[in-house]
């Protein structure tokens, strides 16, 4: 079905990452499916097999994609932004942040279809935030990204609250809002709900991903990528195999550890705020390692069959924002109240079937359309607005 055609060492890294991001598109998109897009669902089945099938996805779509999906995205969208944006003759400082006030209003867009917000608003204020730092050394920047990932709030949350066993934090901050949108998506039109998933569906994002720890990690991942992307380390000749080997190993043996401490460390000894607070920062440092580790081995594993496996992925990830988007609007289309309804009427595992089935479209689609385009749609898009009013032949 698909074409195997062989590429130089040159292309081949970027048909990696390419295949790479593909992968965790595909796995958000999965892992979406299993939340029925964070449409509320009242499906129930007395049939018990069917049942305990959808309560084992669940749980391995918890275990395999969460967390660790939007982790490679969030990576690998640092590393695309210094492709972009730190070559020689660059966009300029202004222009980079008019791309990602273009990146903005895509996750606005975004957001009308999916409650609970979108992660394309925050991409796109880390991208104008972390402007500034751009221009600054590759080490001080794997520095700042190290730290970031050390989840130094849940930290001091840990440290305050065992030296202060009677301290108590906050609840949810994003947990009114959530119900709000819960509400109006179980008693309001489309209309209302498409208006709640931006206006009250974006805040809550933004203060759950403060709450749960990505407020440090997203950016963190970001900075990362952008020091992978100096670094060249999708440069076959000088990381090859052995460095992915390597790599593999040190990211599964540190969650190994991790994971050890982590079940010796939080007991109910302590505070129920300190456990809390310990739990989270480990758990994050779990994600993050396996994100990296994920990476490390599907880079490996395409080196080794020489893309030839995971050469269709390449196809979602080369228009990965045109797919991003159009998942949330068939999202919608299929599992909200005013489309068919899915998340009310099916189980999981036929969310998942059928999930299977429209990426399998979606890489028919990204395929015949490169066939003829460099971009995706919407990539072709935000790269004329980029550049609009400048006349330039720049393929970034």
């Amino acid at each position: 079905m698909f074409n195997r055609e062989s590429v130089t060492q040159t292309t081949n890294r970027y048909l990696a990452i390419d295949a790479l991001r593909g992968l965790a598109i595909a796995g958000i998109f999965l892992y979406h499916s299993v939340s029925r897009f964070n449409f509320p669902s009242t499906y129930a089945t007395s049939a018990s097999i069917l049942l305990s099938l959808d309560v084992f996805i669940e749980k391995a779509a918890y275990f395999l994609l969460f967390g660790k999906m939007f982790g490679i995205f969030s990576f690998l969208f640092g590393y695309t932004y210094q492709l972009q944006n730190g070559v020689p003759r660059g966009p300029g400082k202004a222009r980079i942040i008019w791309r990602m006030i273009l990146l903005l209003l895509f996750g606005l867009f975004n957001s009308l279809f999916i409650p609970m917000g979108d992660i394309l608003v925050f991409y796109a204020i880390i991208g104008i935030l972390i402007t500034p730092l751009f221009f600054f050394n590759t080490s001080m920047l794997f520095l700042l990204a190290v730290i970031l990932l050390l989840q130094p709030f849940e930290l001091y949350r840990t440290f305050v609250s065992f030296a202060n066993p009677s301290l108590s934090f906050s609840s949810a901050y994003h947990s009114g809002l959530q119900n709000e949108i819960n509400q109006t998506l179980v008693n309001g039109n489309a209309c209302e709900i498409i208006k709640a998933n931006l206006v009250k569906g974006v805040p809550a994002s933004l203060l759950w991903n403060f709450q749960s720890g990505r407020i440090t990690q997203i950016p963190g991942l970001f900075i990362l990528g952008i020091v992978a992307a100096r670094k060249g380390i999708y440069h076959a000749r000088l990381f090859g195999r052995k460095y992915w080997l390597k790599m593999s190993l040190i990211f599964g043996s540190a969650i190994a550890i991790v994971w050890l401490v982590k079940i010796s460390a939080v007991s109910n000894r302590g505070s129920s705020v300190c456990n809390d607070s310990l739990n989270a920062t480990l758990s994050l440092w779990i994600n993050t390692l396996s994100t990296m580790l994920i990476v490390s081995v599907f880079t490996l594993l395409y080196y080794i069959n020489r893309g030839r496996l995971f050469h269709p992925l390449s196809y979602l990830g080369k228009a990965s924002l045109t797919n991003y988007i159009g998942q949330s609007v068939m999202g919608a289309l299929f599992f909200a109240p005013f489309g068919l309804n899915l998340a009310n009427t099916t189980g999981i595992a036929f969310s998942v079937l059928l999930t299977i089935i429209l990426l399998l479209c979606q890489i028919l689609f990204s395929r015949a359309w490169l066939g003829k385009h460099k971009k995706g749609p919407i990539e072709t898009l935000w790269h004329y607005l980029t550049w609009i009013g400048k006349k330039t032949t720049k393929d970034s």
